[in-house]
């Protein structure tokens, strides 16, 4: 394992960091239009009377070309009340229109008892400083309800459907549709084959992904289930397949290697673990070594860090620490790199904020964001290396 980042190839150092109080919960937006990307975020404050404040960031701003690395706060216009913002999903920019859909979800208490509030709201990529000029096109109230996580189904057609899973598991996951032909949004109440079979558990997290004509869904819960369901473009369930673990599943990921479609999953007192060639089942996994001597797994990416072709696993742990995982060949993937934070990881995700063509890694902690940078000379070194093998 190398112990020091500049013996990584193709790691990045630290180019930002910025402090702030309070939890935060992040989604990443990337700016389509004039070629800027930026990421929203949000941070729940907690006053000195115990109201709680989200304030929602833009990062980064940008004023005549220049990056001004700097986040822009744009208000807490959307919460209206004291809420805790407890998780954010986007739909991207759709195709024919100019705007974006952003699904948020707020936590508070009513006479003691938890409530969940859902805000669809609905905003032009030119009006993303207005904050207060965003449109709510949707709003819905969920009463004894405490909601985890966001996540959405890729679409077959003109909808797209939000999944708002439960930490309770008497409450079933809802659901909500837009359309993505004049922006509309609505509560599902028709079955979704997607998340079937999981009633009466606590779904901590959904991913999905679509595979040609398929739409593969992953779901983790609080039991230890993990749940792979495969449906089609009709709408008709290809198969189901699920096992459950000896504790609680915390995230799951389903990512394309270059030979097959698999799934990384992260549990709670367990070694994270692979399972390859998903669409076959759940039948072949093969654990990452020394996930188990961290801390609970509570978020995770994955892509290509080395330019080699081949995507590489990074977790991030409760106790600050980010483990990043190389596939070997004949072997599996190795912890390649650790590093340590200050405090507990909540969210990574790799994009292009600076327009260059590389990633950068964001890192969110519980009281910071760490941006990490390539370093461009080793880039130009890499590059030059492959062009002379390709002209050679």
């Amino acid at each position: 394992m190398a112990s020091d980042p500049k013996y990584l190839v193709g790691w990045m150092s630290e180019a930002f960091y910025l402090t702030f109080t309070g939890r935060t919960n992040s989604y990443l937006l990337t700016k389509l239009a004039f070629n800027l990307p930026y990421f929203l975020f949000a941070a729940n404050t907690l006053s000195k009377n115990g109201r709680i404040t989200p304030q929602f960031y833009i990062y980064p701003t940008y004023a005549h070309g220049t990056v001004i690395h700097k986040p822009f706060c744009v208000s807490n216009a959307l919460s209206g009340c004291s809420k805790e913002v407890v998780s954010l999903a986007v739909l991207e920019r759709f195709v024919l229109e100019s705007y974006c859909v952003c699904c948020l979800a707020f936590q508070c208490k009513e006479d003691g008892k938890d409530k969940c509030l859902v805000e669809i709201v609905k905003f032009l990529e030119d009006e993303i400083y207005e904050f207060n000029k965003w449109e709510k096109i949707f709003t819905h109230t969920l009463l004894d309800f405490s909601s985890s996580n966001f996540s959405m189904l890729p679409s077959f057609d003109h909808s797209n459907i939000f999944l708002l899973c439960s930490i309770d598991p008497d409450a079933s996951i809802s659901m909500f549709t837009v359309s993505t032909v004049n922006g509309s949004a609505s509560v599902l109440d028709a079955p979704v084959l997607d998340i079937e079979n999981v009633d009466k558990e606590s779904v901590l997290f959904i991913d999905s992904i679509k595979d040609k004509n398929l739409r593969i869904t992953a779901l983790c819960c609080n039991s230890g289930r993990l749940q792979l369901n495969i449906v089609n473009s009709s709408n008709k369930q290809e198969s189901s397949y699920y096992i459950y673990w000896d504790g609680p599943l915390t995230r799951v990921q389903l990512f394309h290697s270059a030979n097959d479609l698999r799934l990384l999953v992260c549990g709670a007192i367990e070694p994270a673990a692979i399972y390859y060639n998903v669409l076959k089942g759940l039948s072949n996994a093969k654990i990452l070594l020394e996930s188990q001597e961290t801390d609970c797994i509570v978020c995770s990416t994955v892509f290509d860090i080395d330019f080699d072709g081949e995507c590489e696993i990074l977790l991030g742990s409760y106790s600050g620490e980010l483990l990043v995982y190389k596939e070997q060949p004949k072997i599996g993937y190795l912890l390649y790199f650790k590093r340590k934070f200050s405090s507990p990881l909540y969210s990574l995700y790799p994009v292009d904020i600076t327009g260059d063509g590389l990633y950068e890694l964001l890192v969110f902690t519980r009281d910071s964001i760490h941006i990490m940078q390539h370093d461009v000379d080793e880039v130009l070194k890499i590059f030059k290396e492959r062009l002379c093998s390709i002209t050679a």
